[in-house]
């Protein structure tokens, strides 16, 4: 029986493997701070499914090679849908994070949930699906998977989880893009050099902040955690970047990822807390959600191997 720390330890590791790739078990152990039996014994269970496999050695120094490990980019796909303004977008990645295909749909042509169901219907098409992840704007309830309102949309209680597994037959989880976009710093960009960092948009509005320290991304009770409508209120980018100093030094993060439209070379600022800048894509905030399904996934795999 996998317990509720061994089903961590496996999401830390697979983390490490989707944002390192190939790997040795003693690199692994090395980065995730685990025992080499604890991540051998690990990896032997996901090796057990094919989700991860062996593809080599390492190149001989002088004593017994080590091998690698790395996981299975073909096991299956996930697709990430983002809901923005005008439009949403729909990434498909493989089981390591990377785009195969990415597409949109207006918002003006039909409704949002007729978009998201002929998206979903046309990503069918193309191969096979493991899980859907569905990045909003507005209040998620994380833990009922439910829409609690949308700041672009008149939606309001909306059980999109519920909707679209009765509808597809397939493992769906439903989160705030901020936070999605964190998770995806912090296995595919610049957050994997961090274990705390506030991830911020200037573009996208500053109703909320993704907030990652020692390497987990924060919720609170209410999945509210990073909510900035009321303690982020700036006129110009400059006021902007002072609240986020503030709140930053508040947490006491290695750094601050700002998504903006103008992304210039990292920048260190007066407080000495460095200000990353990014420039995301919608197809990239689309992949974030993939990136963070894929390791929901995952656990709820374990838990059915339970």
């Amino acid at each position: 029986m996998l317990d509720k720390v061994k089903r961590n330890n496996i999401k830390n590791i697979l983390s490490i493997m989707l944002s390192q790739g190939a790997n040795t078990k003693a690199n692994i152990s090395f980065l995730t701070g685990l025992s080499n039996t604890t991540v051998s014994d690990c990896i032997n269970e996901v090796q057990a499914i094919n989700f991860v496999s062996k593809t080599g050695f390492e190149k001989p120094k002088g004593g017994r090679r080590s091998a690698i490990y790395t996981i299975n980019k073909d096991y299956g796909m996930f697709l990430g849908i983002t809901i923005l303004k005008d439009s949403i977008f729909f990434t498909l990645t493989d089981s390591c994070g990377s785009i195969i295909n990415s597409f949109f749909y207006d918002k003006g042509n039909q409704t949002p949930i007729l978009s998201i169901y002929n998206g979903i219907e046309k990503a069918c098409e193309i191969g096979t699906i493991l899980a859907i992840g569905i990045g909003v704007y507005g209040i998620v309830d994380y833990i009922n998977q439910t829409l609690i309102s949308s700041v672009y949309d008149n939606w309001s209680n909306v059980p999109l989880k519920e909707l679209i597994e009765r509808r597809y037959r397939i493992v769906t989880y439903l989160d705030h893009t901020s936070n999605h976009l964190a998770v995806w710093e912090k296995n595919m960009g610049i957050g994997q050099n961090y274990n705390n960092f506030l991830w911020a948009s200037e573009k996208l509005g500053s109703d909320k902040l993704g907030v990652v320290l020692n390497g987990t991304v924060l919720r609170g009770l209410k999945n509210m955690c990073g909510q900035t409508t009321k303690c982020v209120e700036h006129n110009t980018k400059e006021a902007y970047m002072a609240k986020l100093q503030e709140l930053g030094q508040f947490l006491d993060v290695e750094c601050i990822i700002l998504d903006t439209d103008n992304a210039v070379t990292s920048q260190a600022s007066d407080n000495n807390i460095p200000i990353h800048m990014v420039n995301t894509s919608p197809a990239e905030m689309s992949a974030a959600a993939a990136v963070a399904v894929e390791l929901e996934w995952f656990l709820s795999i374990l838990r059915r191997v339970e």
